[in-house]
């Protein structure tokens, strides 16, 4: 290490989570620190424990957090850190804070929020603290001082069409399993308005992207470093531009690259590919497709600004019936004005979905929570929704469970969706175990015998699951809770 000084860059998780995601957030932000002359730590709480030493001669600590379990760990970090020394500033960022700064900044655990994107803003932020500067001209900021809220102008969007390169030596890379999957982002943002989506409040539904040369040159790195099996394109949308998507998809079959690959698709844009398109899809190794399905009541698409019906959804599962594609379809419920009779159209839909295809996958039946910065968060709250009132309380969110905030929820409606919805989880669950153990290439893996003695131990829990879900029958739900807890603990 150089005698330049040092940032901490923190992204909390869980280390007993079984998938160890890349922490972009932290990547891109150590890139720019580096540029500038500083020398970025990452700790990533998924994979790595905190060391007083990283505090050694550090400017300050930036926590990067969403809504959410995330928002507990980095409270959890930040009390160690103060606890150690408490004279290290504590910024934090990420979609989270950007999106509720000034409650944000409220919390004695938080010394300075960065909003937005912070590649350009951060290192300023840093270097105006090791000067001892005025913040006032630093972009982006946040914070409170001498009980008076502080903002500061922010800097436009980051065009993003330019290569990076990611330190990826300052993580401990053997920790995840890069040789299996590996993360990548080739633009961010979104223009579509969907109702429950964060991208109004942090991205304005503006979409920015790397230009497809700039992506497969990228591509090409990580393939040549990593190897892996799978990549995962982590963009809201990929397929927005479809001159820059099929350049990409041509280009990832004309170099030749050995790696399967994901990514997220609306329901629209697949039903607009002709078949040409879906072939060179499927020949360049797009192996899931990730769509957002989110109701089988059209009352609901319609709500939500999803631009779709059901039977687009239907259509999509169709097209893709005898593709090697597979289609993964994830939903949500519990919106205002949702009726138990809504939430039993999205079961059948997906009933239907299964028919036509019997590899489809649905990842989830997710619950609509209101995260702030959304147009949900205004209608919920329009409907009798009290949201946490500080930091910590946005740590320990349960929508589902917070009766008393939700009064658009009657339990009877909850009940159900908590049992369908954990099915829905499970049965994901039951098909990524059976897809996993029915590749011989992971016989070798120590995941194997372990997915062997889940399937063996939860085959009556299938059964169970199974006749509820076929009956609709939700009363007397202690399987579901039993599993739910016991499933709970060995992932924990």
């Amino acid at each position: 290490m150089s005698d330049r000084k040092k940032v901490l860059l923190i992204y909390p998780g869980n280390i007993k989570s079984i998938t160890k995601r890349m922490p972009l957030s932290i990547l891109f932000l150590a890139e720019s620190l580096i540029e500038k002359g500083f020398d970025p730590v990452l700790l990533d709480m998924q994979v790595d424990q905190f060391d007083e030493k990283m505090l050694d001669n550090v400017v300050c600590v930036g926590i990067s957090t969403l809504t959410g379990e995330q928002i507990k760990y980095g409270l959890s970090i930040a009390t160690a850190i103060r606890a150690c020394n408490p004279h290290i500033p504590l910024v934090w960022g990420g979609i989270h804070p950007s999106i509720m700064p000034e409650q944000t900044a409220r919390h004695d655990l938080v010394d300075y929020v960065m909003c937005g994107e912070g590649e350009e803003a951060f290192p300023k932020l840093v270097q105006a603290l090791l000067a001892g500067s005025d913040l006032s001209t630093v972009p982006n900021l946040r914070y409170e001082q001498d009980g008076t809220y502080k903002t500061t102008p922010n800097l436009p969007f980051l065009l993003f069409n330019k290569s990076n390169n990611l330190p990826y030596d300052l993580l401990s890379l053997p920790k995840y399993q890069t040789n299996t999957r590996i993360e990548y982002q080739s633009s961010r943002g979104c223009p579509h308005g969907c109702l429950f989506c964060y991208n109004k409040g942090f991205n304005a539904f503006k979409w920015r992207a790397k230009d497809s040369a700039i992506v497969l040159d990228e591509l090409d790195k990580i393939e040549k470093r990593f190897n892996p099996e799978y990549l995962f394109f982590v963009d809201d949308e990929f397929f927005i531009n479809r001159k820059r998507a099929q350049e990409i998809v041509t280009g990832m079959i004309a170099r030749g690259f050995d790696f399967k690959w994901k990514a997220t698709i609306r329901i629209d844009t697949l039903n607009t590919y002709d078949q040409a398109m879906l072939d060179l899809l499927d020949k360049s190794g797009f192996m899931e497709m990730a769509m957002g399905a989110e109701s089988g009541s059209d009352k609901i698409l319609n709500l939500v600004k999803k631009k779709i019906k059901r039977s687009d959804i239907v259509a999509s599962a169709q097209r893709l019936a005898q593709s090697r594609m597979i289609p993964q379809y994830s939903f949500m419920s519990g919106f205002p004005t949702e009726t138990i009779q809504d939430l039993h159209q999205t079961l059948d839909c997906m009933d239907e979905l299964w028919s036509i295809n019997k590899s489809i996958k649905v990842n989830g039946l997710f619950f609509a929570t209101p995260f702030p910065g959304t147009e949900l968060f205004d209608l919920a709250i329009q409907n009798g929704y009290k949201p946490p009132q500080d930091l910590a309380e946005w740590a320990d969110i349960d929508f589902i469970l917070s009766y008393k905030n939700v009064p658009y929820i009657p339990r009877s409606f909850t009940r159900e969706l908590v049992v369908f919805s954990f099915i829905v989880r499970f049965r994901y669950l039951w098909m990524h175990t059976a897809t996993f153990l029915n590749n011989p290439k992971n016989r070798s893996s120590a995941k194997y015998w372990g997915f062997v003695a889940f399937r063996v131990i939860f085959m009556p829990v299938n059964w169970i699951f199974s006749w509820r879900w076929r009956t609709r029958f939700t009363a007397v739900p202690l399987d579901v809770f039993a599993v739910r807890m016991l499933l709970s603990k060995i992932a924990a």
